[in-house]
């Protein structure tokens, strides 16, 4: 079948040549091209038609370099395509007497390569549109250029995606693929500061996206994660979009110290961060229509700032009645637990290698909603209404005006009855 437009050439593929009588040759990887070849300079000026005068060719190449030449006009003997969706073929030749071998190829770029080669074999008449040799030598120089230079990709097939991406490239993007995990190779390429694979099926992140140092912008909306990576270290992301997940929590923010945009909205969250006051860079958080009951006090304890943009409508947030309730396991500090705040007090950097019980409460950390100083384990907790006003330039809440149930949680007895009593008085004057 004649093709819409004539595929000549067929990149990133492995060929082997071998005579009908001989052994082997080795596989290599190489680039074949249907092209015409360029005419004796004795013809250029007669009247022979030019069809005649520019033998159609394939091409075996490595990069720029022209590795051989065959003649293809009334040379082929039979192709074996039976398994070319798997991206494998065999051109029988008569002239010289091998077989060409080719394997790993992309299945649908071979198909189209292989419907033009029929072409060539039936109605090389119709074929006027090929380039010469040289024309085709040039593009494929240049094409490795392109490729090694290359900084944004948006792939329309998850096919599409190369075995090995360009060395420079800073943006891919695939959409809506139905991709079930990230893909091994974007995981291993370095240089990426954007990833959008939103809109697909992906249920899990893989804890190497830790090696992407560079990354910046990391859009995972509409998938289906259940959960975060509670080890991934995202040192310079500052914009991650987690939105129309089933996130039922999402811990360890402060892995991602320069966020500025998160968005976490239609997820099945319950509970936030309780270490959200650390991400000194938040501008613009999102938790819309989530499972949410309160906002923990930690976000209205950011360095003295303002967020610029807080969106948490569509939240059940229940206004519990005023309470104070004790945890008697933690009225008084444990041996542990005052390490821990010592740790978290002297910002001392601490790795997984620490006893698992340490490593689990430091990863839970809070800060007393009196003094601000940092615990693992809270001694109080109450709930009570605090205003949007004074976290946000602008906010989204619709049922409940300009304030929302905050949870207090205290490092001591004393702060809680101090907060407490001023509570106690607010509810009362009001």
């Amino acid at each position: 079948a004649k093709p819409e437009k004539p595929v000549i050439a067929l990149a990133a593929c492995r060929t082997s040549t071998q005579g009908h009588d001989s052994t082997l040759g080795r596989c290599t990887a190489t680039s074949l091209f249907i092209a015409r070849k360029n005419p004796p300079l004795s013809l250029k000026s007669t009247a022979i038609p030019e069809t005649l005068k520019t033998p159609i060719v394939l091409l075996r190449m490595t990069g720029a370099a022209m590795k051989q030449e065959f003649l293809l006009e009334g040379n082929i003997v039979h192709v074996f395509a039976k398994f070319r969706a798997e991206g494998k073929a065999t051109i029988r030749l008569k002239q010289p007497a091998l077989d060409i071998t080719i394997s790993k190829a992309d299945g649908v770029a071979l198909t189209k390569f292989l419907d033009t080669l029929f072409l060539v074999h039936t109605k090389p008449k119709d074929l006027t549109t090929l380039p010469s040799i040289a024309t085709v030598t040039f593009s494929s120089s240049t094409a490795k250029i392109q490729q090694a230079t290359q900084k944004k990709m948006i792939l329309d097939t998850t096919r599409d995606l190369p075995a090995e991406l360009p060395p420079s490239i800073e943006d891919i993007s695939v959409n809506d693929k139905a991709l079930t995990q990230l893909p091994s190779n974007v995981l291993k390429a370095l240089t990426l500061k954007r990833i959008d694979v939103s809109g697909n099926k992906i249920a899990a992140i893989p804890r190497e996206i830790s090696a992407l140092t560079n990354l910046t912008v990391l859009d995972l909306s509409r998938n289906a994660l259940t959960e975060f990576p509670v080890h991934a270290y995202l040192p310079t992301l500052r914009h991650l979009n987690l939105s129309g997940n089933k996130l039922t929590s999402l811990k360890h923010l402060s892995r991602m110290p320069q966020l500025e945009v998160l968005d976490l909205s239609a997820n099945k969250l319950t509970t936030l961060a309780t270490d959200i006051n650390q991400l000194g860079s938040l501008r613009d958080l999102r938790v819309s229509g989530n499972r949410l009951a309160q906002m923990p006090r930690e976000l209205w304890l950011l360095a003295g700032r303002k967020l610029a943009n807080l969106d948490c409508a569509g939240n059940p947030f229940v206004i519990a009645t005023l309470a104070l309730i004790f945890d008697e396991h933690e009225r008084f500090p444990s041996l542990v637990e005052l390490v821990c705040r010592a740790i978290l007090k002297s910002k001392v950097e601490y790795a997984d290698s620490l006893p698992p019980q340490f490593v689990k409460r430091l990863q839970e950390a809070g800060q007393c909603g009196r003094c601000t100083m940092p615990f693992t384990k809270c001694t109080a907790a109450t709930t009570a209404l605090c205003s949007l006003a004074e976290v946000a330039d602008a906010y989204t809440y619709v049922s409940g005006g300009a304030s929302v149930p905050a949870l207090f949680r205290f490092c001591s007895a004393p702060c809680a009855n101090i907060i407490y009593a001023g509570l106690a008085r607010r509810t009362h004057q009001a």
